[in-house]
């Protein structure tokens, strides 16, 4: 039987997914290429970051932490009141990977996540613009 090898285990489970998380939004603050998604957050990122942290726990492959606490979500939904189209989408993309730098996540572990997250965030738009 083969273990089943998950990004949560790669990184090295829970303090590196907070870390990864704590990137992501250091980025996100520090970044003028990323006003946009900046300006869709309060100052204080505390709650967010630890329910972000929560959500990704379980989408990384780790302990289900979001759904334990307020069952299931709906992500198109607690997205829906910002404005997200592909600028947007891209920003997030850029924190995200450089976020992934930052934690000196593997090669293998970038290349698990690459395409799914590219996914969740275009799944996101909600402005779509002229092609």
């Amino acid at each position: 039987m083969t273990e089943r090898v998950v990004p949560y285990d790669l990184l090295g489970g829970e303090q590196a997914v907070r870390d990864l998380v704590s990137a992501f939004y250091r980025n996100m603050k520090s970044s003028g290429e990323a006003e946009s998604i900046r300006k869709m957050h309060r100052k204080d990122t505390t709650d967010i970051e630890n329910r972000l942290f929560k959500y990704m726990s379980s989408w990384l492959g780790g302990p289900s932490l979001f759904m334990e606490e307020r069952g299931s979500m709906c992500i198109t939904d607690a997205h829906r009141p910002y404005s997200i189209g592909i600028a947007e989408r891209d920003e997030w993309i850029d924190c995200w990977n450089r976020a992934l730098d930052d934690i000196n996540a593997s090669d293998e572990v970038k290349e698990m996540v690459r395409v799914p997250i590219f996914r969740v965030a275009d799944m996101l738009r909600n402005k779509h613009e002229d092609a």
